[in-house]
């Protein structure tokens, strides 16, 4: 997509938020008003392509910096009632149904027209109105605006107010209007590729055969695991408005970085090439990150070799457990559960990549 046609995107988005958020959309969400109308086949193919990764990404995203709040602004947020909720965003979203009239209107809870509502024909699914929206949406905003309605009506069903609704639905209709949703999924794909040559798979090659192999783990062994772990942390956020992982299994990424801190101490202290201090400073780093115990948090083991006060670590650092490494064995035995743990983040990203709310055409 080039310069000028993101300008359009922005602008028509603009313009269409105007017209729509000041005109008191009702239950069901509102629609935008454009000339050239865009083809509601257009706006199918493009939801079951790109809306479910690109929204559950979405709310990830939201999610993670709502927990960023204190507590009297999380209580003024819009998604107050869905981030506090027992039901998961996350799970109501890979589960729904979403019924695409395609010869009328949705109707909203007093039986008015509407482009989109909760109110479907069978109980628990979301109404969309290809029939309705496509007169008012174009080729340049019918995904931003499809995506933000489907967060609106998503909202509905943690009993978001009508006026919380349209804040949910402005802000995705603004963060979509400012990426292109085709390099969003791209990036995703090229984390979990088996083509892909800096994404999570090679990774996983490696470190299955370090955890299995009969040599020392070596420093140049963690410096290229540390350096793929970089490389792939980068890529599970795009441009900071969506975040593929959800918020627990991303929490713990970075204390893995710890974990390799020690792994390379722990490689250094045997390696034949360094000279006898250097060895030394490695093991003394190891008694001073271990001390006495078996097992530490990776909390506790970077307080004890940083300096730094326990406070300056997230609590995300409480949820990884690093065995004392005082053997070939203990070393292989760290590396597999960061192999365990990366599994689950490719497990996770290719699940995302190939989720799929059901459209039902009516």
């Amino acid at each position: 997509m080039n310069q000028f046609s993101k300008i359009l995107i922005l602008v028509s988005v603009l313009a269409s938020a105007s017209a729509s958020f000041a005109g008191g959309v009702s239950d069901g969400g509102g629609g935008t008003t454009n000339p050239n109308p865009t083809d509601p086949i257009r706006l199918i193919r493009l939801l079951g392509r790109d809306a479910t990764p690109l929204l559950r990404a979405w709310f990830n995203d939201q999610k993670a910096n709502y927990f960023l709040l204190d507590e009297a602004k999380r209580k003024e947020s819009p998604f107050y009632k869905i981030f506090n909720s027992q039901q998961e965003i996350d799970t109501v979203i890979k589960g729904a149904v979403v019924e695409l009239n395609m010869s009328e209107a949705c109707h909203d809870a007093k039986g008015q027209p509407v482009d989109g509502s909760v109110h479907a024909s069978r109980p628990g699914a979301i109404c969309l109105s290809p029939f309705s929206m496509s007169p008012k949406l174009n080729d340049l905003n019918v995904e931003a605006e499809t995506l933000a309605l489907l967060a609106h009506e998503f909202s509905h069903i943690f009993d978001t107010t009508e006026a919380e609704a349209i804040e949910i639905q402005n802000r995705a209709l603004w963060t979509f209007s400012k990426l292109d949703p085709v390099d969003a999924l791209i990036q995703l794909d090229l984390l979990v590729g088996r083509q892909s040559y800096s994404g999570v798979q090679p990774l996983l090659v490696e470190l299955r055969y370090l955890s299995k192999g009969t040599l020392d783990i070596s420093t140049n062994d963690q410096e290229s695991i540390y350096r793929q772990m970089l490389e792939i942390r980068d890529k599970l956020s795009f441009q900071g408005k969506l975040q593929y992982l959800s918020a627990d299994k991303l929490d713990v990424y970075t204390p893995q970085f710890t974990r390799l801190d020690a792994l390379w101490w722990h490689a250094c202290k045997t390696e034949s090439f360094r000279s006898e201090d250097e060895r030394g400073e490695c093991q003394a780093k190891l008694d001073l990150g271990f001390a006495t115990d078996s097992e530490v948090t990776a909390r506790t083991f970077a307080c004890r070799t940083t300096f730094v006060a326990p406070a300056m670590f997230p609590d995300s650092y409480d949820r990884v457990i690093i065995e004392r490494l005082d053997s070939r064995e203990s070393g292989q035995r760290e590396v597999a559960r960061l192999l365990a743990y990366m599994e689950d983040v490719f497990a996770s990203l290719q699940e995302l990549k190939e989720s799929q709310i059901d459209f039902v055409r009516k």
